[in-house]
This record gives C-alpha cells, structure tokens and sequence, in this order.
C-alpha cells in the first residue's frame, strides 16, 4: 500500500506528505547505467525513504543542475521553488554534489534558497574537517562503502540538529539576518587583545621538538560563542569554528551543569581504523586514528560526527576539554592525552586538535599529525613531525595557556558586556565579510521581534541587491533587474541607487517605477574593464513596506579582478555572495524623523562594524 502510494506521487510530494528535511551526499560520475542509479548516492537523510525514492529525488536533483549548466557552467549552487519545497545544489568538489530539500511551512515565508545552500556550505565544511575530502576517500576506497558509513551517520547528526528547536540552526535558514555559517569575530578591546597577540605567539613559537620543525600548526581563540583571533585562513577557521559551536562551545557554557555521555558499563570499545571512528589513545598513540600497539594504553572508540555533539565532550579540571571517555584524570597532562584528529585545508592535511578553556575563554590548538610533514613556513624537514614533538607540545601549550590565559579571561569579562554584545538600539542588521569569511549579526532574542513582513522584505531586498550586482559585471543593457513583479514584492516601494566605478551621477540611474525596470546608460569603457575582469563596484537597495520598515541592503565588492579568492560571478570575483554586505531593517518610527534618520543610523552602523568598506554606497 505505501509503495504504491509512492509510485504513484512525485519526489516533491512524497517530501511534503512525509518529511520536512531531506539531505544528500551524491556523485555524478557513478551510477550511470541503467538500474545501478542508486550507486550514486553517498548518503540519504531520510535513511526510512524508499531506494527508489532516494534515487528519484537524486536524480530530479541532478536533471536540474544539467539543465542549468547549459546557461551558467561556471555555477557551484543551483536552486529550484515549488509550491511546496525549496531546493538547493551545492557542487563542493569535482562531481560531488550535496543536496537540501526543505518544506516550506518548515522554513518559514521568509526563507530563500540561499539560506539552505549556506547550510551545505557548513555541511561540506564539517565533512572535510572530519574526515577529508570526499573525492580522496573515494581515491582510496573506490567502492565507497566506508565512505557511505563516514557521511550517512553525520547526515543524520546534522539533520536531527536542524529540527531540535533548542539548537536554533533553523533559524539560519529561516530568517535572512540570522548567521549562515561565517566566523562571528569580535573586536576585542586593546589591552585584552595585546596580550591575545602575545599568548598566540608564544604558543606557535614554544611548541618546538627536535628535529622536526614547530608542531603546532594554528591556534584559534574564541570568547563565548565568537571568534576572538585565529592564525588559520578563512575557509579553515569557519569550519573549525562550525565544530567548536556546536559540540565545544555549549559544553564549556553549561559549565559544572554539562552532562558528559558515557558509553554503556562493560561495554566494548570498537574496533580501531573503523570508518567513520577515531580512536583516541593516551600515551601519544597512532597518527591516522589508528590504534598503536603500545601496552598500558586504553583508548576510546569516538564517531567523529559525534564531535560536532556538545554531549560527547568533557570538561576537565585541568582546563583541557576532550572527547568523552578519553581522558580519565590523573597527573599526565595533556601529553598523555587522546586527541581528535580533524583535516584542514579543505580535507587534504590531517591535524591533532587541541582544546582548553578558562571560564568562556577556548583555545583551539591545532597540532601537526605525527609523522606528518609540517608546512615549509615552519621550517620543517623531509622526515616530518616526530610523534614526541607533538606530545611535548601539547604539554607546553597547555602549560602556557594555565600561566597567561586566566588573566586575558579576566580582561575580557571587565571590558565586554556579558551579553548582547551586537545588539544596536532601532536596528536589526546582518554583516558579512565574503573575503574573510566572518560575520556580525544582531543576537536572534532581538531579530524576532520583527513582523513576518519585515523579514520578507529583507529577504527581498538582499535578492534584488544579488541580481544588480550580476547586472553590474555584466555591462549589457539586458542585465537582469529585480522587478515589483516577483512573489512578495507587489506591496513594496523601492528606491535604488547605483554607483559607478568612477563614482560619478553619470553612471547612476535614477529610482525605477513600480514593475518596471529604469534604464541603464552603459558607460563605454565598461565592456573593457568587463572583459579584463577589471571593475566591479557598489550596489545599495532600500524597500519601504508595512508596519514603517525600512530595508536598507549595501553590498560592496572585494575589488580584487578576475582571480578573485571566491570566484564568483563578479567582475571583481566576489560575485553576488562574495565581498562585504551589511543588512540593516529599522521597523517603526516613533522615535525616528522618517527616512533620513533611519539612512543616518545605517551610516553610523557602517562606521562601526566596517570603517570605510561601505562608504562609496552610503
């Protein structure tokens, strides 16, 4: 009876008659003679659909970006509406695609696809930190039945944290001010951040071994639930950070309240090397995840998806927070300690991760792997890291981070308010820096306050912002506009400004009638600084609609041409997700003097959270 209901109704519907989320992990290059589809997939949440549910929803899904491919090959996201659902693709590596189906009564009226591709960026990214790239597990297990028992599991993990609403990671999806995956970095105050400065310094420059270069590789530090400072680069510090929000950070904040999970009495540890398992070893133990064969030593079997879970981590009194299970007191420091191996640089160069905290204050130490070459900056030889060396500096770091750490903690706690930190009186606004890969939001207790129709209208204005900064790569008179037209957008006026790259009234347009797009004057020289990748330039939308709200979305582009770091879609290579874009909503105005006041405010938000970035819009 159930299999014949599912014959007879399409994947979208199957989906909105049975499940609010759907993810999945799958590959193009298999699968692709007939009857063999399913080989395909790598991982399916809901893992009760039907095979051949599962492979009609895939196979929809590829259908759809072979289509688009024809108009945009250069495209690493897709996206597709019903009535009911909203789609997302996300090529993250060559032939890998991950996919999101989410019901719309679930995400809300305000939700767009952009929000669901964000939360396949975040899922790519906790991939490839635990376990590596997927295209190099499929290199060394080319039937990929480990690497469906590594993704399956943390699909699952991902999916369930979506829907408990205490996690409040649908609201990244849901509502377009919320954060989407960016390292939220906070400005700490000169003192505290001097001797910041100087912690990590010694940290990267006392974990010394013999014969094998520096051992440790990066540090990150971050205070509450934000970044303070990291060494890495931004694709690795937001997915180290999307780890420690998850599992480290609520478990240091729950204090003496965290509850540890603990394995059941008498039962076995798993298998060492098992897929989707590392086991953590005292006494150094083996590089890889491997178990070593030392005697005395009793390591604890841990899922890695279980990390990104805050139950699975322990807290211990010595300042080190680990794995639960590995470490079981005593005098041995954290040499003796079991650490998680993470990868960093998108999968490709495995790491020993080191955490410590003093009251809200964590340190993320990342360790070269034993035996591992340590990178040329380091100084280090052919031979790799030694195992001793990352042990030792293990043992010096945490050592350092007891002597200096408390009182950073301590200048912190005096200089900051405890909570709040983003919240700006009249606004409700969303920063992100594409290039840097960071954000700033105002805290979610405030943004709710907003009416529904004010979050749609954000959510309009940030896709009409995305659609002129493609018309401004793209010097055509029929570059796309975001008419009045589209779904949501009738009741709303619109004011727009554009700004040329020589920043003169010549290049601008004048604001456009309701449903109709203004006319645009190309300037000449556009088609030679479009086709030298050269230009780029500022957009800013404004949108009145109910309840007094105002809109205001400046997006400024990274500027750096052709061979820009996203490589989007941009003249300047930032594309409509790239460079720096703030958000602001202001809803009523008792105590405003219309308009102008509400632009003034914007302005002075931009002064503070990006001095000078967003000038050449406002």
């Amino acid at each position: 009876m159930a299999s014949s209901a599912t014959r007879s109704s399409g994947p979208g519907r199957w989906l909105s008659g049975h499940f609010t989320v759907c993810l999945a992990v799958y590959d193009t290059r298999r699968g692709q003679a007939e009857g063999c589809e399913a080989d395909k997939i790598l991982g399916f949440y809901p893992p009760s659909a039907p095979p051949a549910m599962q492979s009609s929803i895939v196979g929809l899904a590829h259908a759809v970006t072979m289509f688009a491919g024809t108009f945009n090959k250069d495209g690493r996201v897709h996206s597709m509406e019903t009535d009911n659902n909203l789609w997302a693709m996300l090529n993250c590596e060559p032939g890998v695609w991950l996919l999101m189906v989410a019901s719309r009564a679930w995400c809300g009226a305000a939700a767009t696809p952009d929000g669901l591709a964000a939360c396949l960026r975040t899922v790519h990214a906790l991939a490839a930190l635990l376990h590596g790239g997927v295209n190099a597990q499929l290199e060394a297990d080319p039937g990929a039945a480990s690497v469906r028992r590594r993704l399956q599991p943390l699909l699952q993990e991902v999916a369930s944290r979506l829907l408990r609403p205490e996690t409040r990671e649908q609201a990244a999806i849901s509502c377009p001010l919320a954060a989407r995956g960016g390292a939220p970095l906070l400005r700490a105050p000169r003192g505290a951040f001097a001797l910041l400065q100087a912690i990590v310094s010694r940290l990267l420059a006392g974990g010394g071994g013999g014969g094998g270069g520096r051992a440790v590789q990066g540090v990150v530090a971050c205070y509450g639930q934000h970044l303070l400072w990291s060494t890495l680069g931004p694709g690795d510090t937001a997915a180290l950070f999307a780890l420690a929000a998850r599992g480290v950070l609520p478990a240091v904040r729950a204090g003496p309240r965290h509850r540890t999970a603990r394995p059941p009495v008498g039962a076995a540890a798993a298998p060492a090397g098992g897929p989707g398992v590392q086991q953590l070893q005292h006494g150094g133990g083996g590089a890889g995840g491997e178990a070593g064969g030392s005697g005395g030593s009793s390591g604890v079997a841990v899922a890695a998806h279980n990390l990104i879970n805050p139950a699975y981590w322990e807290l211990r009194e010595d300042g080190l927070v680990q794995p639960a299970g590995t470490a079981n007191g005593g005098e041995r420091g954290a040499a003796a300690a079991g650490l998680p191996t993470v990868w960093l640089q998108d999968g490709q160069e495995p790491s020993r991760l080191l955490v410590w905290h003093t009251g809200p204050l964590v340190f993320l130490i990342l360790l070269h792997e034993p035996g591992a070459a340590a990178g040329a900056g380091a100084g280090a030889s052919s031979g790799g890291v030694p195992a001793q060396a990352t042990a030792v500096a293990a043992a010096a770091a945490a050592r350092q981070l007891r002597e200096r750490a408390p009182r950073l903690a301590e200048l912190l706690r005096a200089e900051l308010p405890a909570k709040h930190v983003w919240h700006v009186p009249g606004l409700r606004y969303h920063f992100a820096d594409g290039q840097a890969g960071t954000e700033r939001a105002s805290p979610l207790s405030k943004v709710g306050t907003l009416s529904l129709a004010s979050l749609a209208a954000a959510a309009d204005a940030k896709a009409a912002t995305d659609l002129e900064v493609e018309s401004l790569a793209d010097p055509t008179p029929e570059a796309p506009w975001p008419h009045g037209t589209g779904e949501g957008s009738g009741h709303m006026r619109r004011r727009h400004e554009r700004r040329g790259d020589s920043g003169g009234g010549g290049g601008g347009s004048g604001p456009g009638g309701r449903g109709r797009a203004p006319q645009r004057h190309v300037d000449p020289g556009a088609w030679t600084r479009f086709m030298r990748g050269e230009g780029g330039g500022s957009a800013e939308v404004v949108l009145r609609c109910a309840h007094d709200c105002t809109v205001a979305v400046r997006h400024a582009c990274c500027g750096g041409g052709a061979g820009g770091s996203n490589g989007g879609g941009g003249s300047c290579g930032c594309g409509a997700g790239g460079g720096q874009r703030l958000v602001a909503v202001a809803e009523g105005e008792k105590d405003r003097a219309g308009l102008p006041s509400v632009m003034g405010q914007v302005d002075a938000l931009c002064d503070m959270v990006c001095p000078g970035a967003l000038d050449g819009v406002s």
